[in-house]
């Protein structure tokens, strides 16, 4: 069973597959539901709610049904926490938070995670709605080596892959999931990862010269997780220049990110 995230009315501004600038891939990932600010945003489905907060997905609830990740972006606010959630139930409220031109909600559907890495990941939520996956494969069965039973293990998996823990929003699908479905998922947004911090580095110290502002536009377009600040801070530190003016890049680069992508 399955249901639109809001209820009517409602107008839809883009479908899935159009050509879209904003799109990480190019083309629109999902469906967009035109609605008055602070409108209910319901689980499509029955799952676990990860809620999230992204540069370009705003206040973002990814739900997992056991076969699929359906994100929910651009909320307002959330209306619950993470954990199981059941299809109708209110999840958040209507807003434009993150990457958007005006209040809506963005229901894509995947089968990579919280961060696709290809638009090949994608289905369409209209063939989602007609039945078309209608077989789910229910969740793997927390226990034995092959899976995750425990926090610190996903920790360890998250150390042992890209050098840092992972963050709480994103550890939390993966109890209870299979490990080798972690490395063959989160790899590609290890190395995702390291490519922008280097795209970074290579930006910013051809910025030495420029004004902050500058700056934070330039490393806005590369990175598109919050959670990368950190580790840009350490790189800018690292990039020839006056301490000052690189604490003065850092500090309004942090403030940008905290006033605009606060979770709501």
């Amino acid at each position: 069973m399955s249901r639109r995230p809001v209820d009517s009315p409602y107008q839809i501004t883009t479908e899935f597959g159009v050509p879209d600038s904003y799109a990480k891939f190019g083309r629109h990932s999902g469906v967009d539901y035109a609605v008055p600010l602070n409108r209910q945003i319901f689980a499509p489905v029955s799952g676990t709610l990860t809620n999230v907060v992204s540069p370009t997905g705003g206040n973002m609830g990814v739900i997992f049904d056991g076969r699929f990740y359906h994100r929910l972006m651009h909320n307002n606010s959330f209306s619950r926490g993470n954990g199981a959630v059941s299809e109708g139930n209110e999840v958040a409220k209507a807003g434009t938070t993150g990457l958007s031109t005006g209040v809506h909600s963005h229901w894509d559907i995947n089968t990579q995670g919280t961060y696709p890495t290809s638009f090949a990941a994608f289905i369409p939520p209209a063939d989602f709605l007609a039945g078309k996956y209608n077989q789910v494969t229910p969740p793997p069965v927390a226990g034995g080596n092959n899976m995750f039973n425990t926090e610190a293990e996903v920790i360890e998996a998250y150390l042992l892959l890209r050098g840092t823990p992972g963050t709480a929003a994103e550890r939390a699908p993966w109890i209870g999931q299979s490990k080798q479905r972690f490395f063959v998922v989160a790899k590609p947004e290890a190395d995702s990862t390291r490519k922008q911090l280097a795209d970074v580095k290579v930006a910013l110290a051809n910025l030495q010269a420029k004004p902050p502002t500058t700056v934070i536009k330039e490393v806005i377009k590369i990175v598109d997780r919050p959670v990368e600040v950190i580790k840009i801070q350490e790189v800018i530190k690292e990039v020839p220049g006056p301490v000052d003016e690189k604490a003065t890049v850092v500090g309004v680069l942090k403030r940008f990110w905290d006033s605009l992508f606060k979770k709501g």
